[in-house]
């Protein structure tokens, strides 16, 4: 896909991809049959950036989930993300998570985190037959040392755009952030 100031433009549809600008959530994706559910104090907003949104208030189990998403192992070849815009009252906090539970002989979970650091900088916490939230396989701070120059603001509109892709055991990530300044 590609990025502007705008929007998001994708030149092949995802198997899943949702519009957030109206309270419908319509999976225009190639499955066309995904769900999301807003939980905990998760409400519709009309008062987006561009458009509508997803208003999350920040309290414990507040967040959007999808029960029929995609799924995908290592050797499909594809990954996953997301884009939009976000207005933080603080720094700090989940952004987005997913994670599949393992029925293989390794256990555990695989998953990938991505969450606003106290500095303001996106990081990408993956997951590979984890036990727990400390067992990380990769564990990454999109800052200065990678080359990032915009780090997330308390209080203006931020666009996000985070992109993860996993082929066999290699994972790559990539994060865009633009906030106007």
């Amino acid at each position: 896909y590609g990025i502007t100031n705008d929007d998001v433009q994708y030149t092949e549809l995802p198997q899943n991809w949702w519009t957030m600008n109206t309270p419908v959530y319509t999976d225009i994706g190639t499955q066309t049959d995904g769900t999301l559910e807003l939980n905990g104090g998760t409400q519709w907003s009309p008062n987006g950036k561009m458009y509508g949104g997803v208003a999350l208030d920040g309290s414990p189990g507040s967040n959007i989930t999808s029960t029929n998403c995609a799924t995908h192992t290592a050797y499909e070849n594809n990954g996953n993300g997301f884009a939009g815009w976000i207005n933080p009252n603080s720094l700090g906090g989940q952004l987005f998570s997913r994670t599949v539970d393992r029925t293989d002989a390794h256990g555990g979970f695989d998953g990938v985190d991505v969450s606003i650091n106290a500095s303001g900088w996106l990081q990408m916490k993956v997951f590979w037959a984890a036990q727990n939230e400390f067992d990380t396989t990769v564990d990454w701070v999109f800052d200065e040392s990678m080359t990032m120059t915009t780090r997330i603001e308390v209080g203006v509109w931020n666009y996000v755009t985070v992109r993860y892709y996993r082929s066999s055991w290699n994972f790559y990530g990539q994060v865009y952030v633009d906030n106007g300044t």
